[in-house]
């Protein structure tokens, strides 16, 4: 049975929590969902709370968050050195949003906030890899992106509003701007509760872009299947 630490680098709102959980509970609903049997251990990144044991664990997934990985805080420089110890050690690292974007800063990579704003809703990611379809439809939500990949980095697979959407490095790491643990009733409230921040026209295109059928289930599939494979 596949080992997986789960990296929880935010806590998300008690009114919230409540009814969808915090983002360990979401992943493994969605995992349990692809009918992916795992076993599972949380870490609160924020609270400097790391695994002992690099070897442990089979895999390392870094949870989203709504830092900003170029902030000068020092649990996330904490969070860089210890992507950094998993790399050297070959360990298995998915990177979603957040994570996604500290696997680039750490590695080499460059993040910034997007000039355009908020990238929020239903958005089609493009995949050139042979271990993912050419397309799904994902639910997005950041204002900061990649913008330069590590220099041992692939990229394979882009998002309109997102071009360094979904890498990987060697066969250990892989990760994605988009979400697969948010569910589309918790992105709605969520988009919300951060109408004002994202702007009135962004916020209504984003409610109408999650009335297509999506593709989390698959992609979350698709995306473990990578790492079984190996």
């Amino acid at each position: 049975m596949l080992k997986v630490a789960i990296l929880n680098c935010d806590f998300i709102k008690k009114e919230f929590a409540e009814t969808y959980g915090q983002y360990p509970e979401m992943f493994r609903h969605i995992i349990k969902k692809s009918g992916l049997t795992f076993a599972y251990e949380s870490f609160n990144i924020l609270d400097f709370d790391y695994p002992t044991n690099l070897y442990d664990f089979d895999l390392y997934l870094i949870t989203g968050s709504k830092a900003s990985v170029y902030d000068d805080n020092e649990w996330i420089l904490d969070l860089f050195e210890f992507v950094r110890s998993l790399d050297n050690a070959k360990k298995n690292i998915l990177g979603f949003c957040f994570g996604h974007q500290v696997i680039a800063q750490a590695l080499g990579g460059q993040v910034q906030k997007h000039p355009q704003g908020w990238h929020v809703g239903a958005n089609e990611l493009i995949a050139s890899d042979p271990a993912f379809n050419t397309s799904y439809q994902l639910l997005f939500s950041h204002q900061d992106q990649v913008i330069e990949l590590p220099n041992r980095a692939k990229l394979i697979g882009s998002a309109k509003e997102c071009k360094f959407c979904l890498m990987k490095i060697d066969n250990h790491i892989l990760s994605t701007q988009a979400h697969i643990e948010l569910s589309n009733k918790y992105a709605s409230e969520l988009y919300e509760s951060r109408k004002e921040l994202i702007g009135n026209e962004k916020y209504h295109a984003a409610i109408n872009s999650m009335k297509q059928e999506l593709d989390t289930q698959q992609f979350t599939n698709d995306v473990f299947t990578f790492f079984l494979n190996q």
